[in-house]
């Protein structure tokens, strides 16, 4: 497989999507993953958060997460890109885990990863801080759209939450049809090899792709959360060129069934 660079905007095309989420709480609770969808009138986008913190600070982080994309991505003004819509909503969640953390003595060190990924048209948008991670399976090969970065509070690591400025890796890429996307927590990239991922997302769709892969993490062990997202292209018109481009940003701070 090869992802041609190409500078150029793939052309206004719609792809059809089918896409199924799961998230499986560990052994302690809560569940400190956050995971969610939102269908809109240009396509879909979805979301991957997992929280770190003592006690319950990290589902709190992951929540604050949830609910300040939700918010950010529906009151988004149209004629904003959808990089940009995707870049302020992740600016947002920081400023509201990092306010939080500031005000709530008990929740001063949590912080949260989060992976977003926007279907509009034939393309894929993307914005990544943290250690969730993004798939790409196409023909026959699947390969890591996202970077893994430090995560916690050494030196160095990126997380919302950590300071009012986040840096934030941006990826866009072209889609095909019969492409697929996993996008997941640690709780399961850190158990399944890359191999097994690729060979569960051949065999099923992806309401079955992600119930066998929650249920196969938990067999070589995994004992905290579990979350995945599996999206499908099942129609989409092939673009002029396939590209791909990865970017990091620093700034200041289910299923359905759609066609994008």
């Amino acid at each position: 497989m090869r992802l041609d660079a190409d500078p150029g905007v793939a052309p206004p095309v719609g792809a059809e999507v089918d896409f199924f989420e799961l998230t499986d709480p560990g052994r302690t609770p809560p569940n400190a993953d956050a995971v969610g969808h939102w269908p809109t009138d240009e396509g879909l986008v979805f979301m991957v958060a997992d929280g770190m913190g003592e006690g319950e600070s990290g589902a709190v982080a992951s929540g604050l997460t949830l609910d300040a994309m939700a918010r950010e991505i529906a009151s988004a003004p149209s004629t904003w890109e959808v990089p940009k819509r995707l870049r302020r909503a992740v600016q947002a969640a920081n400023l509201d885990v990092y306010a939080k953390a500031l005000a709530v003595p008990e929740l001063r060190r949590m912080s949260a990863t989060l992976t977003a990924s926007a279907v509009v048209g034939a393309t894929l948008h993307v914005a990544h801080v943290g250690n969730c991670r993004l798939f790409l399976r196409r023909e026959r090969e699947l390969v890591q759209l996202t970077k893994d970065h430090a995560f916690g509070w050494e030196p160095g690591a990126r997380g919302l939450g950590i300071g009012a400025v986040i840096a934030i890796d941006a990826v866009t890429l072209a889609l095909r049809e019969d492409d697929m996307l996993l996008q997941c927590s640690d709780g399961l990239h850190g158990a399944l090899a890359e191999a097994e991922l690729a060979e569960l997302l051949a065999a099923h769709p992806p309401a079955a792709a992600c119930r066998a892969m929650v249920r196969r993490a938990r067999e070589e062990g995994a004992e905290g959360d579990v979350t995945v997202q599996v999206a499908a292209v099942t129609h989409c018109p092939r673009a002029a060129h396939a590209w791909w481009r990865w970017r990091p940003e620093t700034r200041v701070s289910g299923r359905s069934r759609t066609r994008a």
